[in-house]
């Protein structure tokens, strides 16, 4: 997930840019070059901070969520983490689908702009972050159902007849 978000990052400065400008630039000049051409629009540089902060979060939830998972024991800290996973994860899903959305508008409307292999990173990102929000998804439901009331037996006891009634289903 981190690898996507800043595969994603990078790209996303990279089609913000050249959105309005009429010639193609490439991404060696765009992107990786981190010149004091990189950062001349103050929504580029929130977009690039947003993405690295998302997949620092990101990072940092799963780590902790596979430090608990090693000892065996799952606790109600890893259903948290689990839930700040689906979030975050649904956060980076809306964002890239916005950025893809922005992407097919700006080629539709121009001719002379063309698919190329960083708007595919988009495409790819946006599939890899849907598995992880379906598969942190999956997680928290099994979770919950092998902590919910039905996996449990509930005793109830009676001393006047000196019997037990166990309830489970």
């Amino acid at each position: 997930m981190t690898c996507i978000t800043i595969f994603v990052s990078l790209n996303t400065h990279y089609w913000i840019r050249n959105m309005g400008e009429m010639e193609y630039r490439g991404l060696i000049v765009s992107c990786y070059d981190y010149g004091h051409h990189c950062h001349e629009r103050p929504s580029i540089r929130r977009a690039l901070w947003f993405f690295y902060i998302v997949s620092l979060l990101t990072f940092t939830l799963e780590l902790l969520n596979i430090c608990l998972l090693c000892k065996r024991i799952r606790s109600r800290i890893n259903l948290v983490l689990e839930e700040l996973a689906i979030i975050i994860s649904l956060l980076f899903v809306l964002c890239t689908s916005g950025f893809l959305i922005i992407g097919l508008f700006v080629i539709m409307a121009k001719s002379y702009e063309q698919f190329d292999w960083s708007f595919f990173i988009f495409v790819l990102s946006f599939i890899l972050g849907l598995l992880d929000l379906i598969c942190s998804l999956v997680r928290v439901v099994s979770y919950c159902r092998d902590n919910s009331f039905r996996s449990t037996s509930i005793t109830y006891t009676s001393k006047d007849n000196h019997g037990s009634v166990r309830i489970q289903s």
